[in-house]
């Protein structure tokens, strides 16, 4: 379904397999439930409003989200504003996930958003065991300025084969990491991901993403992951740009 307007409280799909939705609108003022226990094929990308918030989906094999453009989802700022809802009265009623719970049973994963959209980030506070999957890609939301979303992905992933990291310097990126510090923030925490075997980095050549990829590629280091595992791939920049990352 492509450019279609959910104005509904709720919607159930109890045997349909696959929903693929794109460029779509659901309301501002509140968060569409979806009821689809058979779906085994979810696509969710730059759609407008709130997003809609899925139920269990056990047989859930793949997935692939992106919260980006009209996503309604968005931190306001500080955050003291008692109104905003990615930091008061999160997700809805009595779930404490919107997306990230009914993902969990993915074989392989796609999660993108844009900087200040707050789904991800708070599904995080109570993340759930991906005990199924295999494959994950994350873009730039992963790359905080401590890092500590992507550990926490990782801590939750037991049997992941691939995984993959897209890094760009957009302007969403840098609006992200204004006021960063200089100081890198030192992860404590670790993971293990014995099935892990590659690791793919894709980023442009600004000089902050090649620092982030350093941090990145330290972190898998210190958690078992070898070199020889990791790729770095630059993103088709305009010619003159070089890139060099030592590792």
């Amino acid at each position: 379904m492509r450019h279609c307007g959910f104005w509904v409280r709720s919607m159930s799909f109890p045997s349909l397999k696959r929903l693929h939705l794109t460029e779509c609108n659901f309301p501002e003022g509140h968060r569409v439930r979806v009821s689809a226990p058979s779906i085994v094929s979810l696509r969710l990308h730059d759609c407008r409003g709130k997003t809609p918030l899925f139920e269990s989906m056990p047989s859930l094999e793949t997935a692939s989200i992106d919260l980006s453009h009209g996503c309604k989802d968005q931190c306001r700022g500080g955050c003291g504003d008692e109104s905003c809802e990615g930091c008061h009265g999160y997700p809805v009623g009595s779930y404490q996930s919107v997306l990230l719970n009914s993902l969990s049973n993915a074989v392989n994963l796609e999660l993108k958003d844009q900087p200040k959209v707050y789904i991800y980030k708070r599904d995080l506070e109570c993340c759930p065991i991906f005990g199924r999957l295999m494959t994950l890609l994350l873009d730039m939301w992963c790359r905080a300025i401590d890092l500590h979303a992507l550990v926490r992905i990782l801590q939750h992933t037991p049997i992941l084969e691939k995984l993959t990291l897209q890094l760009r310097s957009d302007e969403n990126f840098l609006s992200a990491a204004r006021g960063e510090s200089r100081k890198h923030v030192r992860i404590e925490q670790s993971f293990s991901c014995a099935n892990l075997k590659e690791v793919n980095i894709e980023c442009e050549e600004k000089l902050r993403v090649k620092d982030k990829v350093r941090q990145i590629v330290k972190i898998l280091s210190k958690s078992g992951i070898r070199n020889e595992q990791i790729s770095v791939k630059k993103i088709p920049r305009p010619e003159g740009f070089k890139l060099t990352i030592d590792i």
